[in-house]
């Protein structure tokens, strides 16, 4: 995703322009600085290429609407820090693996591969699957060999039809191979 779409934070992320909106969003919650910290974000969100909280900070300095503004940047604030918890719920390989991805298609299947929360092995779909065929116990209450079978066919046609540098060419092969593997019983 580029900057310039509505939501995005572009090549913002993480940096102090998206901590200095974070920081500008709740004083605005402050009575009587909402008005000014509004007037003070619409720069600031404009260079981060984040349309909509330059729209909604714009609406922010009118009286009594303004107040529906703050709320919606509010909102869109707390969903980033449920994101963020995500990260960090997600296993160290998971996270390992996302950091050396860029194409985004591969990026949303180890998303899937590693999930936030998993507990069996390095928590990844792979290990829940080997768990499951040595056990005959569901992890989580759900059957992973179909989730499995179905990441598998993802990574095949993503290793086929989409540009890959080399090293997103060798995870996405190594992926294939462990989830192989573990489908086979091994």
């Amino acid at each position: 995703m580029g900057a310039g779409k509505m939501g995005d934070f572009g090549n913002t992320k993480g940096s102090s322009l998206d901590a200095l909106s974070d920081l500008l969003t709740a004083a605005s919650l402050i009575p009587g600085l909402d008005t000014f910290t509004d007037l003070a974000s619409i720069p600031v969100d404009l260079a981060r290429g984040d349309w909509l909280s330059t729209v909604l900070d714009t609406v922010g300095v009118i009286p009594f609407i303004g107040e529906v503004a703050d709320t919606a940047k509010l909102a869109k604030m707390a969903d980033k820090a449920v994101d963020a918890a995500k990260v960090a719920t997600r296993s160290p390989k998971g996270t390992k693996l996302l950091n050396k991805v860029s194409n985004p298609k591969l990026k949303n299947t180890i998303k899937e591969i590693y999930r936030p929360g998993a507990k069996v092995g390095d928590g990844g779909l792979a290990d829940a699957i080997r768990h499951e065929i040595k056990t005959g116990k569901l992890v989580g209450g759900k059957s992973h060999i179909q989730k499995g079978t179905e990441r598998l066919k993802n990574l095949e046609r993503i290793s086929k039809r989409e540009t890959l540098t080399k090293q997103e060419r060798k995870i996405a092969e190594d992926l294939i191979k462990e989830l192989n593997r573990a489908l086979g019983g091994k």
